[in-house]
């Protein structure tokens, strides 16, 4: 299946699975804030607007991206869907806790009634009075009120909470990086690490320029890019990456792909890449240099996913080190955490990669780990390499983070 016949499948699913949320919500909150037919009426209309104002994100980036206009109604629309999310998760928590105490309620009536109480048993098989259901329906309505009061205040709390931490400049963060067997020549080796910037409908050429620059004053000796570079065509987008021209580093600039590429048509990106800017793209192969004596190997694979809508682009480990000289340092560079396998196939000293954004904001921190083997941060693993995964210098959707940052990682080795 080709990229574009991807996408359009893609937004299918994505439109009916939306379509079918704001559809849950319209019920599951017209039944406590709305207390009369207009209430309801305009509720359901707001979320009708959060609809199509979310999906228009689909045609709206097909205007040209440069114009304000665009940009602000494309931020707009990314925050609503990041808060539409929230509010999803907050509204099934609720409608979860409801139901959990009504089936405990329940339980407890029935076990308060046994055997040995026949006038109880009798009472229990009489239908509840008139006021009584009045009484029950009272108290319903009132907590369905008050609590998507308290679901809509967590919702807005959240979402101003996230935007402030989506569109704070990513900040240089330095990790010691202890590397077992590390030659005395690597000690105190400087990579900057750049993943997910996700350059397209709401992060442009400015954030891109500001990255560059915060990058540079870190003084690496190599940078490396793990992927999700980009979200639209060469075309439309391609000026958005000019700046990485400018990033200053001894030893280069290398780049692999991420699965964000492929949806934009990968190899093109590639071919555009390579042709205009100064990056040494790594398509399962690798480059060597040296530092202070030592041979360096820089390897990289394309995404683990790639094969799919790029079948010349599938991912393969074996050939990235193939001819690597013996008894050099191994960085290896993927996209995915899952390329960890493969990678370990063929051995390596270092493994730097990206895409789960640490799960940019709940629920998705929580659950991000069952899904990759290593989600955020460094980890050491005695007798195999050490892993590193990024949570991201930009981010992806909604411009919203919680409990996550946007980070530019300096790693700088040291002997284990």
């Amino acid at each position: 299946m080709s990229a574009q016949w991807s996408m359009i499948v893609f937004g299918l699913v994505a439109t009916s699975v939306w379509l079918a949320l704001h559809a849950y919500l319209g019920w599951s909150l017209t039944r406590g804030v709305a207390k009369d037919a207009a209430s309801r009426k305009a509720l359901r209309a707001a979320l009708g607007v959060s609809f199509l104002l979310t999906t228009s994100t689909f045609y709206v980036r097909q205007v040209n991206p440069d114009l304000p206009a665009v940009h602000g109604l494309l931020f707009v629309a990314y925050t609503l869907m990041g808060a539409v999310s929230l509010l999803v998760i907050h509204a099934a928590l609720r409608d979860w806790l409801w139901w959990l105490a009504a089936v405990v309620a329940s339980f407890r009536r029935g076990s308060a009634v046994g055997p040995s109480d026949p006038e109880g048993a009798a009472d229990a098989a009489r239908p509840p009075s008139a006021a009584t259901r009045e009484a029950f329906s009272e108290d319903r309505r009132r907590f369905l009120r008050w609590s998507s009061g308290g679901v809509l205040a967590a919702t807005a709390a959240a979402t101003g909470v996230g935007v402030a931490g989506g569109v704070r400049l990513p900040r240089v963060v330095e990790v010691s990086t202890p590397i077992e067997g590390l030659p005395a020549s690597l000690e105190g080796l400087r990579i900057a690490h750049l993943s997910d910037l996700h350059l397209g409908p709401t992060l442009r050429r400015a954030f891109c320029e500001e990255v560059v620059a915060r990058t540079n004053r870190a003084r690496p000796d190599l940078v490396v890019i793990t992927g999700d570079l980009v979200d639209g065509y060469p075309e439309r987008i391609g000026h958005y990456t000019e700046p990485l021209d400018g990033l200053e580093a001894t030893h280069g600039v290398y780049y692999v792909t991420g699965n964000h590429e492929y949806y934009w048509e990968g190899p093109r990106w590639v071919a555009y890449l390579q042709r205009e800017r100064r990056l040494q793209v790594l398509l399962n192969e690798h480059r060597t240099f040296e530092h202070r004596g030592q041979p360096v190997v820089v390897a990289g694979v394309t995404d683990h996913s790639a094969g799919r809508l790029a079948p010349g682009h599938r991912e393969d480990a074996r050939a990235a080190l193939r001819g690597a000289p013996a008894g050099a340092f191994r960085l290896f560079l993927a996209h995915q955490p899952l390329s960890v396998h493969a990678a370990d196939e063929q051995g390596f000293d270092l493994f730097l990669a990206g895409h789960t954004h640490g799960g940019q904001y709940y629920p998705w921190n929580a659950v991000v780990g069952k899904v990759h083997p290593f989600s955020a941060g460094l980890y050491r693993r005695p007798g195999k390499g050490t892993v590193f995964i990024s949570q991201g210098t930009g981010y992806w959707g909604p411009p919203m983070r919680i409990g996550t940052e946007n980070e530019i990682p300096l790693l700088v080795l040291r002997r284990a």
